[in-house]
């Protein structure tokens, strides 16, 4: 990657590796990959940035490093498990979204856009997620650069526009924004049978009592590195 300014981005690009990204490259993991669907997703782009012009500032969420939006909530989590996401005022501005979800099936839970603002970092962290088998999380680029990547332990991806992807959140990630553009994604839970079919076969393969037991190392591991890192440069985003 060419050269970047100080920012909290760039200071962590910079970072060697840890040992929970060595203990899942050793392992060969695929921690991510491209879901299938059918539906047209170019609608619900168009859709997404029509509602973030139109959003009041009071159904915003401020955390990026530099006081920008980070966030807006579509539906939040349910109050009981088992249940679908509560709707937001916004949800009723995306109606290409029923489309999708009802072709991937399942039970919806919280939907969010969510936004990283250029040089921002989502520094490494998990999230306590169930088990592969039973809940998965979708995400959709809305807007992005190459230069906007996650990092999932050892495998580091750029979603483009145009495509809805998985990616393994129970494992530490990270995401940072290294270009001058915003990197704006949809992301959404679903629970439910059959939905492992839409994944790469590589990812599938992941989804073992062997593979959740090294997930838990990894985390065991990120704790250690969390209690000993130097924090990065800068404010770090609260958004997803």
């Amino acid at each position: 990657m060419p050269d970047q300014p100080s920012t909290p981005a760039a200071t962590a690009v910079a970072t060697p590796e840890t040992r929970f990204q060595a203990l899942t490259r050793a392992a060969a993991l695929a921690l991510s990959g491209p879901v299938r669907v059918d539906t047209r997703l170019a609608p619900i782009v168009e859709q997404v940035l029509a509602l973030i012009d139109e959003t009041p500032e009071s159904e915003r969420q401020y955390n990026c490093w530099d006081g920008s939006w980070s966030s807006v909530w579509v539906s939040y989590p349910a109050t009981e498990p088992g249940r679908p996401g509560r709707p937001c005022p916004a949800l009723s501005r995306l109606p290409a979204l029923s489309a999708l979800f009802e072709e991937i099936g399942g039970i919806v839970g919280p939907v969010v856009i969510a936004r990283l603002a250029p040089g921002d970092l989502l520094d490494w962290h998990y999230d306590p997620v169930p088990p592969s088998t039973l809940s998965y999380r979708f995400h959709m680029p809305i807007r992005s650069s190459p230069l906007a990547v996650t990092d999932f332990c050892h495998e580091r991806v750029h979603w483009p526009v145009g495509g809805l992807y998985y990616g393994e959140y129970g494992f530490p990630h990270r995401v940072f924004n290294l270009s001058t553009e915003e990197r704006i994604h949809l992301y959404f839970d679903v629970t439910g049978p059959g939905i492992a079919e839409r994944l790469p076969d590589a990812v599938c393969a992941g989804f073992t009592p062997e593979n959740e037991r090294l997930k838990q190392d990894a985390v065991n591991e990120w704790l250690r590195w969390r209690s000993t890192a130097p924090a990065p440069g800068g404010a770090v985003s609260a958004a997803g």
